[in-house]
């Protein structure tokens, strides 16, 4: 399935997991290989006090979406707001 596919696929979804200031651990990580692997498209709601803390360290809410995807082995979808939407590879 191609990206663009995969973008209005995944607006029809609701958020599996919701990222707040506590940020991303292992916990987490490991909570969204576990639903990729099952549902192969999932998005992700990041608060945003999770945002303002990311963005201190020069990050933008596309490059957090993409660190996300590193640290759960999956395919960075799209960002849209404060969701991110994630693939299985």
């Amino acid at each position: 399935m191609d990206k663009s596919k995969l973008k209005l696929e995944s607006r029809k979804l609701n958020p599996v997991i919701i990222i707040g200031k506590e940020g991303i651990n292992q916990g987490v990580i490991d909570h969204l290989k576990r639903v990729i692997k099952q549902k192969k498209l999932v998005k992700v709601k990041m608060l945003r006090s999770y945002i303002d803390s990311e963005s201190e360290k020069g990050l933008t809410k596309k490059q957090i979406g993409e660190k996300i995807a590193d640290l759960t082995g999956s395919l960075f979808v799209e960002v849209m707001g404060l969701t991110v939407s994630l693939a299985k590879k």
